[in-house]
């Protein structure tokens, strides 16, 4: 759809733009481009929310059986939890390390979810020998 297509090319143009922005505050690849992160994450969980409604728009078959939806579904999970940890423990570290320290164990799982859905993808999109 063209318009999907001109939204994924602006959001990776925006994307592209903060990491630029966030690498040159900073003064180089020394740290993780934390602001980066967050606005890529935000921009893929539009990306993916509109992505998602589009798909349930026009599927003909249920969405439960689409190998894409799982797959999509996963990165919205991630991509939308990664952004409020993240984002949350650069204000909690200062006040509560072992709070933060705590709190970054939602990264891991959060892409372990992300992963599985996307194992049930690939096992939806096998091609079916009986």
């Amino acid at each position: 759809e063209p318009s999907l297509h001109r939204s994924v090319v602006c959001i990776g143009a925006i994307g592209l733009v903060a990491c630029a922005w966030s690498l040159h505050a900073q003064g180089g690849l020394q740290l993780l481009s934390v602001n980066a992160i967050l606005v890529f994450g935000v921009l893929l969980t539009v990306l993916l929310v509109r992505l998602l409604f589009l798909m349930a728009r026009k599927s003909v078959v249920p969405l439960q059986q689409v190998p894409t939806f799982w797959f999509f579904l996963g990165c919205l999970l991630y991509f939308a939890g990664v952004v409020p940890v993240i984002g949350g423990i650069r204000l909690i570290y200062d006040r509560n390390p072992v709070l933060a320290a705590a709190l970054w164990t939602v990264i891991p799982i959060l892409a372990i979810l992300r992963y599985a859905l996307a194992i049930w993808a690939c096992l939806l999109a096998r091609p079916r020998t009986d």
